[in-house]
């Protein structure tokens, strides 16, 4: 009889970086090594603050990564059904919050493994790397190198202003977070041999402002080379998001100022300040303006709107998933009537009343139905054109995907935001919801999806239905729901922003 664990060989315990030595923890599974807070660049504090990434500091002797680092500043969430489902717990903050974890199933530092680098959501305001939802085992398991990434949020991560200007070589600011995860990437690309990880084989990932984030990764000439696929989920396409086109740095600079938000004259002063006012001034500006925290178009990162880009091919050149859930309307749930026709007259402009005449607000039972879809039909149209001017374009294969599957419970809460996170990461378990044999096989499905396309650029297995790249003349999705298959895909009958960006485009 064989010893238990005879066969079991060993993970790597102890990796050498730039920084130093780590080392990792043995996890449930032995086959896996995690690395919990490594630093990837020099805490952004102090002088830092408002500033690019500089290089991480090194340390003497081994750094043990056992334990994940506090999260980025933001505000603590308020309880209600966002915070229940996705964000129970009220983690600790810090402006020293530039770490990444890492989930290796490398045997040696020869083995190769393919990486996959995950940016979370949380609207540029909220989010951190360790969710309990965003869980790299999975992946693991399937022979990949997960990582995933913190990164500056809210007024300490996007915002712009001519002081700052002045003290860059390229006279811009702004843009912050994305400046972090260009850093990670970089930091993964010259480091992840030594985790076993392939540098030339790198996918990045992410969810809502996650999956927004990717785009611009995929966009920007700063990570040309660096990266070999992309994933997107609900907040990429041809008009991530509400705002369209995306603002420029002059637009952000003439709604607010670090004098006029944070009451300072200098910046020396604005970096003396607590975390505390910080959060307070960043209150003040949503106040003003409700996607304060977007990223611009900075004349650095981007140099251009992102739809520009897209519409004209000057997007990396590699193959995508991206996609939305079916019923996204998380960003209006329980938004009177009243509040939400001011809110489109605020965004809109000129247009409000030809949107809220698409958008059917009429009347309150009109309305409901609205808000039930308009949000998902909005998505899935961006996704659409996103893959059909790759396809026109000649591009590397597009995989577009709607998540359907309506979470279990009494609420009927549906397909809604975010509710694709649980089976991502086959994380089912840690939901409050009481999954089923369908969420556990979807999960399952989903996750190899993923893991195959990280590997091949082709999501695409024996043992998976068959999921069509985008074809121009024959376009097909993947409908990941109770059933799992291939669906042709419809345009929807709202285009309103799909018109209207393309009249701002042609301008």
């Amino acid at each position: 009889m064989k010893p238990i664990g005879k066969e079991l060989k060993m993970t790597i315990k102890k990796a050498v970086t730039e920084g130093g030595i780590v080392c990792g923890a043995e996890s449930l599974d032995q086959r896996i090594t995690t690395y919990k807070g490594i630093p990837y660049a020099a805490p952004p504090v102090g002088e830092n603050r408002w500033k690019a990434p500089r290089p991480v500091q090194k340390w003497e002797g081994e750094k043990i990564c056992d334990t994940y680092s506090k999260i980025p500043v933001q505000p603590k969430r308020k309880d209600g059904f966002w915070k229940r489902e996705f964000y129970p717990l009220d983690l600790a903050h810090s402006e020293d919050c530039l770490y990444l974890n890492i989930w290796t199933p490398a045997q040696s530092t020869e083995d190769k493994l393919p990486v996959f680098v995950w940016i979370y959501g949380g609207g540029f305001e909220y989010g951190y790397s360790n969710s309990m939802y965003i869980d790299g085992h999975a992946f693991a398991k399937q022979g990949i190198v997960f990582v995933s990434v913190n990164y500056r949020v809210g007024l300490l991560g996007f915002f712009t202003d001519p002081l700052l200007d002045a003290e860059n070589e390229d006279g811009n600011s702004g843009n912050w977070g994305i400046w972090d995860q260009i850093a990670a990437i970089k930091w993964v690309r010259r480091n992840i041999a030594a985790f076993g990880g392939d540098a030339d084989n790198i996918t990045i990932g992410g969810q809502s402002a996650g999956a927004t984030s990717v785009q611009i990764l995929t966009t920007t000439a700063l990570t040309q080379d660096d990266i070999a696929g992309a994933i997107m989920q609900s907040g990429g396409g041809f008009y991530p998001f509400f705002d369209f086109p995306y603002r420029t740095k002059k637009d952000m600079q003439a709604k607010a100022s670090l004098k006029e938000i944070l009451g300072v004259e200098t910046l020396e002063q604005a970096r003396e300040l607590s975390v505390e006012e910080i959060l307070e001034g960043q209150r003040r500006l949503l106040e003003k303006d409700t996607l304060a925290y977007f990223p611009i178009v900075d004349g650095t990162i981007l140099k251009e709107d992102i739809n520009v880009a897209v519409k004209e091919g000057r997007v990396h050149n590699i193959p995508y998933i991206i996609g939305n859930t079916s019923e996204e309307q998380m960003f209006h749930i329980g938004t009177p009537k009243e509040k939400f026709i001011e809110s489109a007259r605020k965004n809109y402009g000129a247009d409000a009343e030809e949107y809220l005449a698409a958008a059917s607000t009429e009347n309150q039972e009109a309305y409901a139905a609205m808000l039930f879809g308009l949000m998902s039909e909005n998505l899935q149209q961006g996704v659409y054109d996103f893959a059909e001017f790759r396809a026109q374009q000649g591009g590397k294969d597009v995989f577009v995907y709607e998540f359907s599957r309506r979470l279990p419970g009494e609420d009927n809460i549906g397909a809604i935001h975010s509710a694709d996170y649980f089976y991502t990461f086959q994380c089912l378990p840690y939901s409050r919801r009481d999954m089923r044999g369908v969420d556990f096989e979807l999960a399952r499905a989903m996750n190899k999806f993923w893991a195959n396309f990280i590997k091949t650029a082709n999501p695409n297995g024996d043992d998976l239905p068959h999921w069509p790249a985008y074809e121009q003349y024959n376009p097909m999705y993947m409908d990941l729901g109770e059933w799992q298959g291939k669906r042709p895909i419809r345009y929807n009958r709202r285009q309103f922003i799909r018109s209207k960006i393309l009249q701002k485009l042609k301008k």
